[in-house]
């Protein structure tokens, strides 16, 4: 009789976690958003829980926020010049886009202070670049004698040429590998204070790639047609990734 209470028991006891385990799974069903535009930042690839948490402190918390977070502006970095080329020109003031050899690069620090120091070479000629606030890992992309095109406003200090904080375009390594964004016309977005300007362009791709095939405009056909409007979603498509024509 004992044997069969505890037999009993167990099946009851199956029984309840079976039914607990449907109830899990009809409330996964209905937590599923209908679009894809609704879904979290964190589903996105490259969204972790950290990332997500500082995009919602901009009230940034689904793929459609980030699909409609468009840009305030472009930046043309398909003209690539010599260093030797620039410095002669000494466009100051101005954005450029420039390729050289490393002749070194390392982490600095003074008190609170960080940096990554690196210094380009073409020829006699040499431009010294900082990244403010960086890590000390960031160093490691740049060996000696790899060569690297860099974009940044262009700036003087003492009679030597400067920039900070610029857009790594390729960086070319002495073995001959190569790593390149391969970026032409670079989108910028609002500041998001705690996410880089180049974590918030990955993650609007992400979002676009996801969710763009959802977007549905407002405006009825007629009047698009009459406007020759292109579709919403051709329209936000061309906004965060720019025809190289423009």
């Amino acid at each position: 009789r004992r044997a069969a209470e505890v037999a009993r028991g167990l099946r009851l006891l199956r029984m309840g976690f079976g039914a607990a385990k449907k109830k899990r799974r009809r409330q996964q069903v209905q937590e599923q958003p209908a679009s894809p535009l609704m879904a979290s930042t964190e589903s996105l690839p490259g969204i972790g829980p950290a990332l997500a948490a500082r995009l919602a402190e901009h009230s940034i918390t689904t793929v459609e926020d980030l699909v409609w977070l468009v840009p305030r502006r472009y930046d043309d970095v398909r003209l690539v010049e010599s260093l030797a080329d620039v410095a002669a020109r000494r466009p100051f003031g101005e954005r450029v886009t420039v390729k050289g050899t490393v002749r070194s690069c390392r982490p600095m620090r003074r008190g609170r202070r960080r940096w990554v120091d690196l210094r380009l070479v073409d020829g006699n000629t040499g431009l010294t670049v900082r990244w403010f606030g960086a890590h000390e890992s960031l160093a490691k992309r740049f060996p000696a004698e790899s060569i690297c095109s860099l974009s940044a406003k262009l700036t003087e200090r003492g009679g030597q040429l400067e920039m900070a904080n610029p857009d790594v375009l390729e960086v070319i390594a002495p073995d001959g590998s190569r790593k390149a964004e391969d970026v032409h016309i670079i989108p910028r977005y609002r500041e998001l204070q705690g996410v880089p300007a180049k974590t918030v362009r990955k993650a609007i791709r992400a979002a676009v790639d996801r969710g763009l095939g959802d977007v549905r405009g407002a405006v009825p056909d007629e009047i698009s047609d009459r406007l020759d409007l292109p579709p919403l979603e051709q329209a936000l498509a061309s906004l965060h990734a720019p025809p190289l024509s423009m």
